[in-house]
């Protein structure tokens, strides 16, 4: 049985963590294996410098520890500065999320995110956008 593979984007980690619905029937599906979960270490990195205390830390480990994280290797960050090079003038693409981009991209992810500004303009990325209302 093939299970979609999906890279998971820091703001569906934040949306479930704040009790989004959406999120948390999405990252549901990772959690009970029915689709396979991975994320970036700049996902990681981002969520640590967004938590409070301890209490936060270990909300953020109940999630990725359902998951595999990837390690920016030569390849994402080659691919990640050309997307940035690419898209920087236009869309004033971030840094972290051009390696987010690359990374599904080299991975042949899925990436799900919130954010469609942040990652519709990068061809070829397939992306599911999962929204809370």
């Amino acid at each position: 049985m093939h299970r979609t593979r999906f890279l998971v984007d820091t703001d569906i980690i934040i949306n479930y963590l704040k009790g989004g619905r959406k999120a948390k029937d999405f990252l549901m599906g990772i959690i009970d294996d029915r689709i396979a979960g991975f994320f970036s270490v700049i996902t990681e990195a981002e969520l640590l410098s967004g938590a409070r205390n301890a209490d936060d830390e270990s909300a953020i480990y109940s999630i990725l520890d359902c998951m595999e994280g990837i390690e920016v290797e030569r390849n994402i960050a080659v691919t990640a500065g050309r997307l940035r090079q690419k898209y920087y003038a236009v869309y004033r693409t971030e840094l972290p999320d051009a390696i987010i981009a690359a990374t599904a991209s080299e991975y042949d992810l899925v990436l799900a995110t919130a954010n469609e500004k942040h990652f519709n303009m990068f061809e070829g990325l397939e992306a599911e956008y999962i929204k809370e209302l």
